[in-house]
């Protein structure tokens, strides 16, 4: 499933450049702490457009480490998603339009099929980690 690229534009134009200077600064600078200041800006639009489920890739990502193909990363961010919410909706088939979208907004890199999270959308874990009105059900029983 491909994006609308109606929804990209507007995601863009919304975002009024931000994420791209994100992503200027990140590439330049020590990654933490640059990428702490700048999430610390911008953090609730780009949290607008994360769901759980996406923030669920995120993770999963982050708990695999390297570049991974779409297929492994969509087993254990529905193995998330079905411990922390039983009666949720399952993941779509092919999450590969999700991962491209994430890349949008700089979170994930992307390769020529395979996907990484980024300095930055490692941070914006940690940042959600502590948003208890937008992701509360998201960090529900990971230790379980």
């Amino acid at each position: 499933m491909a994006l609308d690229p109606t929804v990209v534009a507007t995601i863009v134009n919304t975002a009024g450049g931000v994420i791209q200077k994100l992503l200027d600064i990140a590439v330049r600078s020590s990654p933490d702490t640059k990428t702490k200041e700048v999430l610390s800006k911008v953090y609730e639009k780009v949290a607008d457009a994360v769901s759980p489920n996406s923030l669920r890739v995120l993770i999963a990502l982050q708990d695999i480490g390297g570049f991974q193909l779409p297929e492994q990363i969509a087993e254990p961010a529905q193995k998330l998603a079905s411990r922390q919410e039983p009666n949720g909706k399952l993941f779509e088939s092919d999450i590969t339009y999700r991962l491209r979208y994430l890349c949008l907004l700089g979170l994930v890199r992307g390769g020529i099929a395979d996907y990484a999270l980024t300095q930055f959308g490692a941070e914006f874990i940690e940042h959600a980690r502590r948003d208890k009105h937008r992701y509360s059900m998201v960090f529900t029983k990971l230790s379980t």
